[in-house]
């Protein structure tokens, strides 16, 4: 979510300076499908994690950004893969994504 929010040339640059280990089979480990990660997160506004950091976690994430729209931080909520499913949010109902937004609102920088 951070990352996404840099401009693309400190994107790159933080691509290049990254040793991409599997953590699972599901980590993206390849620049590229990394690069085009970043941009569906950039261009959606929030971000999904499905299992690629833990096996049975699941995660979504929003952006927390002052007055002004500049990301500072970002807030997420993780559960066990066994009670969300990612396939709602990735298809554009991101009823999770809504709520965390809104929990978000209040503590966004001002």
């Amino acid at each position: 979510m951070l990352v996404a929010s840099l401009p693309q040339h400190e994107i790159d640059g933080w691509i290049a300076n990254q040793e991409l280990l599997p953590l699972t089979p599901h980590t993206i480990v390849h620049p590229e499908r990394l690069r085009i990660e970043i941009a569906r997160v950039r261009q959606q506004g929030w971000a999904s994690a499905d299992q690629e950091f833990e096996l049975g976690l699941r995660t979504v994430g929003v952006p927390l950004k002052t007055y002004r729209g500049e990301t500072v931080a970002a807030r997420n909520i993780s559960v066990h893969a066994a009670r969300m499913t990612i396939g709602p949010a990735r298809r554009g109902q991101p009823a999770a994504v809504a709520a965390i937004a809104g929990a978000a609102a209040p503590v966004a920088v001002k």
